[in-house]
């Protein structure tokens, strides 16, 4: 017994397979523009119901490390960082978002993340649809029977929502490097572009 089976013996295989499950999922994530009042539409899955609704929706990649940004123009800042236990996610395309803007004080920013799932490891009943394509997963899964591929069901992961005012305020705070009162939602949405 060398230095290797001590190293090897140090291993949490455990931990080791639950990453790599993680990190080798297929995730995606929805970003919806709307009026506060659409919001309830939006939770159910049905945002290309709301009147003005816009939404745009991409695969993420994860990884157990981050890269910061700068925010005034969205470009990295340094090397990629150990984030580890925590898990970031990265977009492909950084333009991919140009369409979503709000214009108005009862605009609000929806962010939905989900895990893609065609195991059945992971299928668990799902209360409600999940947003995508207006399907809720059952009609969707149904969809695929017959045609070879494999039912696919959505793991809502994340989902948070803010206001244009919380969003404006918070971007304010950042750009001027103030550190003002703590907005979860706006931070979270703020470190998903940060990938």
């Amino acid at each position: 017994a060398g230095p290797s089976s001590a190293l090897f013996s140090s291993i949490s295989w455990r931990e080791s397979a639950l990453l790599n499950l993680v990190l080798q999922s297929h995730y995606e994530l929805t970003v919806v523009a709307c009026r506060q009042g659409a919001l309830s539409q939006v939770a159910e899955g049905q945002w290309h119901t709301a009147q003005g609704a816009v939404a745009v929706t991409k695969r993420l990649f994860a990884s157990p490390a981050q890269t910061p940004i700068n925010v005034c123009d969205m470009k990295a800042t340094g090397e990629p960082l150990p984030s580890y236990p925590l898990i970031s996610f990265a977009l492909e395309d950084e333009d991919t978002f140009e369409d979503i803007v709000l214009y108005q004080g009862d605009d609000a920013l929806c962010v939905i993340l989900e895990l893609l799932s065609t195991s059945k490891v992971l299928d668990t009943p799902s209360p409600q649809p999940h947003m995508d394509t207006g399907m809720d997963s059952s009609l969707q899964q149904a969809n695929n029977i017959g045609t070879g591929a494999p039912a696919v069901t959505r793991i809502n992961v994340f989902s948070a929502w803010a206001s244009h005012n919380q969003l404006t305020e918070h971007l304010h705070t950042v750009v001027d490097g103030q550190q003002g009162p703590p907005n979860p939602a706006a931070e979270a949405l703020a470190s998903l572009g940060s990938m």
